[in-house]
């Protein structure tokens, strides 16, 4: 999805770039007190690995809009 890994990501946004090869995952959560679940994955542009190790601010903010 992302074209990684690829310098250029021609085939996937991002830009060949850690700080915009960015993915949140919204969906309907399971839990009655809770409306949605949120997953940040980062993408390494370089190898094609993907991390839910770290957060993204930015992302996060966008999450309540978008729900």
């Amino acid at each position: 999805m992302m074209g990684s890994p690829d310098a250029h990501q021609i085939d996937g946004p991002g830009g060949a770039h850690p700080l915009t090869s960015k993915v949140a995952i919204v969906s309907p959560s399971e839990q009655t007190e809770v409306e949605v679940d949120y997953l940040f994955l980062q993408v390494a542009p370089e190898t094609g690995a993907i991390s839910d190790a770290q957060n993204c601010g930015n992302m996060f903010a966008a999450v309540g809009p978008f729900a």
